[in-house]
């Protein structure tokens, strides 16, 4: 599900995206945006954490994940770039 309008500094390569996973349940992660699309992140919807992307590094360290609440789940899903992991 690529979104062409996705042209950010935080884009990150399809390649990259197959391979990775979340670090905390080694289990693919979603590729999405809560509020803008030029700002995403990559969410682990099942344990309730996401991760940022900082100048196209995703930040995949559990100590730096950040909550996200109910309300924010429902956004991720309808705003889904693409999942992780082949």
């Amino acid at each position: 599900m690529s979104d062409p309008k996705l042209l950010t500094s935080n884009k990150l390569e399809d390649t990259l995206l197959d391979i990775i996973v979340c670090p905390i349940d080694k289990q693919p992660l979603i590729y999405s945006y809560i509020d803008d699309i030029n700002s995403p992140i990559l969410a682990n919807i099942r344990i309730n954490r996401y991760y940022e992307i900082k100048d196209s590094i995703p930040i995949l360290l559990e100590e730096e994940s950040i909550d996200i609440n109910n309300n924010e789940i429902e956004i991720l899903k309808r705003n889904t770039i693409r999942t992780t992991g082949k």
